[in-house]
């Protein structure tokens, strides 16, 4: 098989993929890879292989070494030249994915911040879900008011909370109180009442602008989470930590990330508009 078509393959193997292609000791063990990373090898390498031309882990190797600038002769130097190799690969990778990892729990958070934020705006309708973010001590243990009493909705911009037990009555209304909902609870005998804002032009337009305010809001975070991502990506290119080819693919993928979340943070914003127009 010709030393380029065997160039070509690696380099055609993302970071992950080669480096445990070339971590392979046996042949037995470069089957496996090849199959749990489904990878497709050249019709030229399997002919060689089943041919009976020689093996195929010293075929990769001999690649390896074209691919890396060092010259191939068979000896243990090229094979140590490998692992040397394989190991800063496994390195950069280990770091790419921390980075990745770290950025998308980031993102993670701001579109479940965005949504908790957009639960409190009201638009005519009482939602229970204001309550999701509130919670009480009952009998010593930290829980939400839905475990302790039952919430209703009634004449559509009223939310009534009726404790199972009535000694939570004050409980519930001082955590109510205390929270950011912009809803003061009212005490009517043993239940509570919620009253949302009667749906207006005025509430509709003060609605909208809020709802936008929070997106543009999470539209810079997640711009600021791409470049700080970005940074560390370019650094470990810089340190030679991260070679150019694994550089462009990360960068291919941190922008299929962004752009993920930034699908998820329109998708939020639309539904939340959709349930303003019922």
């Amino acid at each position: 098989m010709r030393d380029t078509n065997v160039q070509n393959f690696l380099n055609a193997l993302t970071e992950k993929q080669r480096a445990a292609v070339l971590a392979c000791k046996t042949e037995e063990a470069l089957s496996k890879v090849i199959d749990d990373y489904d990878i497709d090898l050249p019709d030229e390498m399997l002919e060689d292989v089943a041919g009976g031309k020689g093996k195929l882990l010293p075929v990769l190797l001999a690649g390896f070494a074209m691919v890396s600038g060092v010259l191939f002769t068979g000896d243990p130097g090229t094979v140590n030249a490998a692992s040397a190799y394989v190991a800063t690969q496994s390195e950069a990778s280990s770091g790419t994915d921390e980075i990745f990892a770290e950025t998308e729990t980031t993102l993670k958070e701001y579109v479940s911040d965005l949504q908790n934020q957009l639960v409190k705006i009201y638009i005519g309708r009482a939602d229970p879900c204001i309550l999701n973010q509130i919670e009480i001590y009952y009998y010593g243990d930290l829980t939400d008011i839905g475990s302790v009493a039952s919430v209703s909705v009634i004449e559509s911009d009223i939310l009534v909370i009726n404790p199972w037990d009535a000694s939570m009555l004050q409980t519930i209304e001082k955590a109510i109180t205390r929270s950011d909902i912009g809803i003061k609870p009212l005490v009517d005998g043993n239940v509570i009442k919620l009253v949302f804002p009667k749906k207006t032009p005025e509430t509709m337009a003060l609605a909208e602008k809020e709802i936008n305010t929070l997106m543009e809001s999470t539209k810079i975070k997640i711009r600021n989470a791409r470049r700080d991502a970005l940074k560390k990506l370019t650094q470990m290119n810089k340190e030679g930590n991260l070679s150019e080819s694994a550089y462009k693919t990360a960068k291919e993928e941190l922008e299929m990330l962004i752009n993920h979340y930034n699908d998820s943070t329109a998708k939020v914003v639309f539904e939340k508009k959709q349930e303003s127009m019922k």
